[in-house]
């Protein structure tokens, strides 16, 4: 039977869920709605004009990843794959559905978080924390690099024997050109 995508009494979507489901466009904006209707609170999914909870959204959304991961060959089963973690919203978005879709589909793959600290401080702290919280939420192995284990130097050394100013002016120069 053709079911919703989600199982909210609420959900307005009407989409089903065959054993490959039609292109999604997903949008982090609710359609406009001509009756002035309330939307569901949380993310929404859109197809085809079509609005669905939070629940559904997630649903399409690891979908729509998992779909372009196998159209597209983007891996091989045993294939060791580094996910860079910053600690921000993207990249732990990333590692927990990847995590998770390779849990879920087999893909047999070894991932691994990496991260870099350049050697700033007070500016990479709370990221590094947020993505060893992500080594042991989502499982997965992580290894952090740094300047200083890989140049003898961070971004801090480099500060005080050549000063900020220059340090601003070379980047400005090189984005520009």
């Amino acid at each position: 039977p053709g079911s919703s995508l989600c199982s909210s009494s609420s959900c307005r979507s009407t989409a089903s869920l065959p054993h490959r489901p039609a292109r999604r466009l997903l949008s982090p904006y609710p359609p406009p709605d001509p009756r002035g209707d309330k939307m569901h609170p949380g993310a929404h999914a859109v197809h085809r004009g079509c609005r669905c909870s939070k629940e559904c959204f997630y649903i399409v959304f690891e979908d729509e990843i998992h779909r372009t991961i196998v159209d597209n060959n983007l891996f091989k089963v045993g294939e060791r794959v580094a996910i860079g973690a910053s600690g921000g919203k993207d990249s732990t978005v990333l590692a927990y559905v990847l995590s998770r879709l390779n849990k879920r589909h087999n893909y047999g793959l070894d991932l691994f978080l990496l991260s870099i600290d350049e050697g700033i401080t007070g500016y990479k702290d709370d990221s590094l924390e947020t993505v060893k919280r992500n080594e042991i939420q989502y499982g997965l192995p992580l290894k952090i690099v740094s300047y200083k284990e890989l140049y003898d130097w961070t971004m801090d050394d480099i500060v005080k024997a050549i000063g900020l100013k220059t340090i601003v002016l070379s980047v400005v120069f090189f984005d520009v050109r």
